[in-house]
């Protein structure tokens, strides 16, 4: 039996594998909403899945998240009421809300699609972040700041001073 994370990243995967990219260019959200939930439920009902409506919901908002947004950043970027997002991994995601920071109940699937998001930003404000460039310092175009760390984010030096 799947957990539901291994079934979003199985169906995640498979139509991420038959996208093209170009098709995607002319859709709004809600023509993308619909492609994407018309694929789910052909996946779903193909595999068999047990995969209630609510949750197929999500699935769909999280997956037009990434293709045409940040993710799991913009369903906090789209909140007022948070004024920090801070992210040390792909399953720790904080934020300040009020002045107090707590755990964000968002998570990245895995560090590649963490990775990926983060060069997604960067391209969006003409700068890039890479491992030859691992760090970037951005505005985004509604003011928010933007610090970027990728690894290598530390190189060890063994520097031995000898008196």
């Amino acid at each position: 039996m799947y957990g539901v994370k291994e079934i979003y990243k199985s169906l995640r995967r498979q139509i991420f594998d038959a996208l093209e990219p170009e098709a995607l260019d002319n859709l709004s959200d809600e023509q993308l909403a619909a492609q994407i939930g018309k694929a789910i439920d052909m996946l779903i009902d193909r595999e068999n899945l047990p995969v209630p409506a609510v949750l197929r919901h999500d699935f769909v908002r999280n997956l037009v998240d990434e293709l045409n947004g940040l993710g799991p950043l913009q369903m906090l970027m789209d909140d007022d009421s948070i004024t920090d997002i801070m992210i040390n991994g792909h399953e720790q995601v904080f934020i300040e809300r009020n002045g107090l920071v707590e755990k964000a109940e968002v998570n990245f699937i895995d560090e590649h699609q963490l990775i990926e998001i983060a060069k997604r930003i960067a391209s969006r404000v003409g700068r890039r972040v890479d491992e030859s460039q691992p760090m970037c310092d951005a505005r985004l175009a509604d003011g928010s700041r933007v610090n970027i760390v990728i690894p290598p984010y530390c190189s060890r030096w063994h520097n031995r001073f000898y008196p």
